[in-house]
């Protein structure tokens, strides 16, 4: 399917899978190929870095664990573990299968495109499920070794060329798991592999026939204990082999032992001959320039070239990059480097790639200005290598992403760019549509001590730690950027430069620091001080920040001017200070905690036409609460005023909420709310409008979707949110697609992107009805999505991925999705799959028992025993909504019965009606968007009889901490069930109590409508209760079916 096709397609990625030992190939061929191949999250990246254009190979849904490349760099392989994994091989030059074609050069004006890659064979559940944690091709391409993820590791061997979907051989390795593999490039049937402290030596042949062995390896022979191993390779033409080592040695194996030089041991008997310091540091990779010399890369940022007797030829230091983890030629060494293509003079070595455990990747290239280097890419020119002359190569970053957890992005209010930061603590501003980094900083702690680590010769500084980014904002005119940290400090920088424009000041103003401290860690905040959420208000003066202590600290923009003193500190209104003149200060108002669990949103609503002027702010938590704060009342002496804190949900969570799209600002036209709510099909035409009224959208735990009245906290309606990749953890507005350069055009809303909080991001239209075609998702990443992001024009989405520290780019295309509307159906075509299952539609039982009930409900309310005609409509009266919902099987809460008749009655307010009647494809609507979407289980039973338990008049607290969770045969005490009832939910009075467990027990004989003293909890589910398992099939009334218990 073709991308445009796509509601949400994945336009570009930015990020390396940096763990991957290896991971990044040079593909480049001569002067017109110049090609990249690496992974990035679960997507392989062909990248050009001339013309700075990516090919994304996709088909992963787990983090890419392994990649290698054929020796002609031709055929290429993806491999993931984790659940579901597969292996794809990709062919790069496609065209070279048609003998016509195979004579063109890609790149060129005749030739084919260069970046064309096809999956060629894939392999699916490989390992048993387990996944690949290394791989590579034979030397002649014909072979494939994998190395498995089990628990007993296997190594597989695979003719990857025939048709069959079987290995050649499979060995399972005994000891320890092993990290990596290598083939011997001049005898595919001899591998190594290589764990923390094993290598092993594996032999094959093609009568399937595999063997490992042990190499020999005596420390009392080199009176030395090596640290665990690394890496390792086979050495060309030497029959020999080198593994490396964590403390910078190299153990050379050899098909001879110490005990006879002159006798070759057996074939795949291998024995310890030397040991060699290479590195100060560990060695990370090993790689060899064709078969003349032995190329290291350490943990101490160095690569190393030796011969083939490991004596040292050149070395390039002060890279200033990172650990090495992988480094690539820019040949195939088919034939031999030409001098004048050398990067440097006195040895034949082709342009190398080299990449970094600080995910930077970089091209090292004779520096003769040959390469023009695109927008964005940095170039360092006549650094010293080993040569004493500066002749030193070119060094051109041609990647430099996030290297550890991405927490914080944020999307330029009116520019092509975002930022994003992490725990790496580098904060970097992109052009997503140059591709090229803008801006970026490191922030190191500040004042922290640096500490020295000790070597036999010298010392070396450690590197600065650095601060830990969890959260992001820009302001509304994108010129101040705040940035939250792990710590619970906040700074506001200069979005165009990073540099600090404000910070916090002594009590006597004469000492500024650049940051302001909104959290210190307490004994009881286990979560930390991390800032969780940080946001500008619409009109520039104010910013909000939250963290995980559950406080909101509010910040105020003041205009002053300078004392003409000198003030000690760092940032711009330092200078601004000491010379006088009239500078910002962003004021430190207080902060406020009216939450008790963690803070899901911070929300500055837009002013309203009766408030035109009036800047309100909002906090929605898990505690199910959302506070209002007195921002006009607010001052530095009396600190934040709480307007209110309202309960917004009586059991499920809120774990996400927004804005809601629909309103405006007081000056602009818009679309009425309720209207558009209300439209099925969301064609309803945009009137004249101006909200009085502010609504905020909210996402819960029992995966339904709210639209509150954010002044009354009024819920306005419910319905079924995404049930797809678990509970919905972000929302987001996104704008409609538009030109920037039109200012004068108001700017709409139609769509929402959400994230869930296992991989998935998707994409949904307005307005909310409950509609499942207008949900899409996808799996954007192999890990929790930490935020998402919309550009300004509403063109493309940004997912930032925790663990792999990823930012994809999404372009969004809403012709797909309204094509996916039109194709569910119109009405209530779309729902009638939902309220029945066997796809009988209208003709279903549980249709037609819900419509018996409909009409059964008009007859009630004329009056069961009245003689008069009856009148017979196709609408009923909102009070018969809580019968008909308590006869299909759904018992709603007298909350739950407020929230419906409410939904119903204020549906049509805008246009000054109140409805007092329901249509049935309303009343259909309406239950399949508030019953709920999984049945209450035997186990959630038990769990709230735990709670019963603990609530025993007289039961010491600390007996309360001992209960345990009760099984089917704990035993519960009628007090203890009542004292339960009253306290909490909708509360009953024992007097109600006893008068519901004399009514359902009332026919029991056993029972005799008394609840007894004490019961167990299997008896109470299905005696008392008259509860049982059931899972009935498709068809079955709905009174009746139900998936895990229901009446008898």
């Amino acid at each position: 399917m073709e991308q445009q096709n796509h509601v949400l397609a994945l336009n570009w990625t930015f990020g390396l899978n940096r763990n991957i030992v290896g991971g990044v190939h040079s593909l480049a061929e001569g002067p017109n190929r110049k090609v990249l191949f690496y992974a990035s999250s679960h997507t392989g990246v062909l990248l050009d870095w001339v013309s700075g254009k990516q090919q994304l190979l996709q088909g992963h849904c787990n983090e890419i664990s392994a990649t290698t490349v054929t020796s002609n760099k031709r055929w290429l392989i993806t491999a993931d573990k984790g659940t579901n994994p597969v292996l794809i091989v990709w062919d790069s030059m496609p065209h070279m299968i048609h003998a016509n074609l195979a004579s063109l050069i890609p790149g060129t004006a005749a030739g084919p495109p260069l970046l064309n890659a096809l999956p060629i064979k894939t392999i699916f559940d490989i390992h048993d499920g387990c996944g690949v944690v290394s791989c590579e091709f034979s030397h002649d391409s014909k072979y494939l070794v994998t190395l498995g993820n089990e628990h007993q590791q296997t190594i597989l061997i695979w003719d990857w060329t025939s048709e069959t979907e079987e290995p050649l051989c499979k060995l399972t390795i005994e000891g320890e798991p092993q990290r990596c593999l290598k083939i011997n490039p001049e005898d595919c049937f001899q591998i190594i592999t290589t764990g923390n402290a094993t290598v092993n030596f594996i032999t094959w042949d093609l009568e399937g026939g595999i063997r490992q062995h042990i190499p020999v390896l005596s420390a009392k022979d080199f009176q030395h204990n090596p640290a665990n191993f690394t890496y390792s390779i086979f050495i060309p033409t030497k029959k020999q082999a080198i593994t490396a080592t964590a403390d910078g040695d190299i153990v050379v194996w050899s098909n001879h032992s110490l005990n006879n030089l002159t006798a070759d041991l057996e074939k795949g008997q291998m024995a310890c001959v030397k040991f060699m310091k290479l590195h100060q540091t560990a060695i990370n990779f090993l790689t060899t320039i064709g078969s003349n010399y032995i190329v290291s890369g350490g943990e101490d940022g160095h690569i190393k070239v030796f011969d083939l007797q490991m004596r040292l030829i050149r070395w390039f230091e002060k890279l200033k990059a990172g650990p090495i983890t992988s480094i690539s030629f820019c040949s195939s060494f088919a034939h031999p480097v030409d001098p004048k293509d050398s990067i440097v003079s006195d040895l034949n070595v082709p342009e190398i790639i080299v990449s970094t455990k600080q995910a930077k990747i970089f091209l090292m290239k004779k520096s003769d200005g040959t390469l023009q280097p695109r927008p964005g890419m940095q170039v360092t020119s006549g650094w010293q290598d080993s040569s004493s002359e500066q002749d030193g190569p070119d060094m051109h970053t041609l990647l430099e992403t996030q290297y550890e957890s991405v927490n914080a992005l944020a999307a330029h209010p009116k520019l092509h760019r975002f930022a994003v930061g992490g725990y790496s603590g580098l904060l970097q501003v992109w052009d997503y549509l140059r591709k090229s980094v803008v801006v970026s900083r490191a922030f190191e702690i500040p004042g922290a001590e640096e500490f020295h680590s000790t070597t036999s010769k010298n010392k070396k500084k450690s590197p600065p730690e650095r601060l830990k980014i969890v959260s992001l904002s820009y302001s509304a005119e994108g010129d101040i950027m705040a940035v939250g940290f792990s710590d619970g400090t906040v700074r506001i920088v200069d979005a165009n430069s990073l540099d600090d424009l404000d910070g916090q000041r002594s009590v006597a103003g004469d000492i500024m620091a650049p940051y302001y401290i909104l959290a210190k860690p307490t004994p009881d905040s286990p979560d930390g001080c991390r800032i969780t959420h940080i946001t500008f208000s619409a009109c520039g003066k104010f910013i909000a920040a939250s963290d995980s202590q559950h406080a909101v600290t509010l910040f105020k923009k003041e205009i002053k001017t300078g004392p003409k003193k000198n003030i000690e500190g760092i940032g711009k209104a330092v200078e601004k200070l000491a010379s006088g003149d009239t500078y910002t200060v962003w004021t430190q108002i207080g902060k406020c905690k009216a939450h008790y669990k963690e803070i899901i949103s911070l929300i500055f609503v837009p002013p309203t036409m009766l408030e035109p002027t009036k800047t309100r702010l909002l906090s929605v938590s898990i505690d199910r609460h959302t506070a209002e704060y007195d921002i006009d009342a607010s001052t530095i002496t009396s600190g934040i005023k709480l307007l209110s804190l309202k309960r917004i949900e009586q059991t499920a969570r809120p774990l996400a909420a927004t804005w809601h799209p629909s309103l405006r600002l007081a000056t602009q036209s818009s679309t009425s709310l309720e209207s558009y709510a209300q439209s099925a099909e969301g064609d309803a035409p945009p009137v004249a409008y101006t909200p009085t009224d502010t609504f905020v959208l909210t996402c819960n735990s029992d995966y339904k979707i709210r639209l509150h009245n954010a002044n009354t906290q009024l819920c306005r309606k419910t319905v079924l949110g995404p049930t797809f990749g678990g509970s919905v953890r972000g929302l987001l507005v996104v704008p409609d697609n538009m030109v920037m350069a039109a200012p004068d055009v108001p700017q709409t809303f139609n769509y929402v992107a959400y994230s869930t909080e296992e991989k998935v991001v998707g994409l949904t239209k307005l307005p909310f009805d409950g509609n499942p075609h207008k949900f899409m998702g996808l799996i954007a990443h192999p890990c929790s999505v930490s935020k998402i992001a919309s550009t300004s024009d509403g063109k493309f989405l940004l997912t930032a991925g925790l663990e792999d520290a990823t930012v994809h780019m999404w372009s969004i295309n809403p012709s797909a999705l309204e094509a996916q509307i039109a194709l569910g159906g119109k009405d209530l075509e779309p729902f009638l799959d939902m309220l029945d299952e066997s796809g009988a539609g209208e003709a279903s039982p549980f249709y037609r028992e819900m419509e018996d009930y409909f009409y059964y409900a008009q007859l009630r309310s004329q009056g069961e025993d009245a003689a008069t005609t009856r009148l017979i409509q196709d609408t009923v009266g909102i009070a018969e909504i809580p019968a008909i919902m308590q006869a299909m099987g759904f018992y709603p809460s007298e909350n739950e019965i407020e929230n419906m008749l409410n939904e119903v009655k204020y549906s049509s307010l805008a246009e000054g009606d109140i409805v007092q009647d329901i249509t049935f494809p309303d009343l259909i609507k309406l239950y399949i968007n508030h019953r709920p979407v999984f049945d209450y289980s035997e186990s959630d039973l038990l769990d709230a009889l735990t709670f019963a338990v603990k609530s025993q008049p007289g039961l010491p607290s600390d007996a309360k901490q001992s209960i345990a969770r009760i099984g089917s045969d704990g035993v519960v005490g009628k007090e203890g069930l009542y004292s339960l009832l009253q306290q909490y939910g909708e509360t009953m009075t024992k007097e109600d109590l006893q008068t519901s467990f004399r009514a359902l027990l009332l026919n029991d004989p056993v029972y005799m409508g008394n609840l007894p003293e004490k019961f167990v909890g299997r008896q109470f589910v299905e005696e008392i209760m008259g509860l049982q398992a059931m899972t009935l099939g498709a068809g079955a009334p709905a009174a009746e079916k139900t998936d895990k218990i229901g009446r008898k």
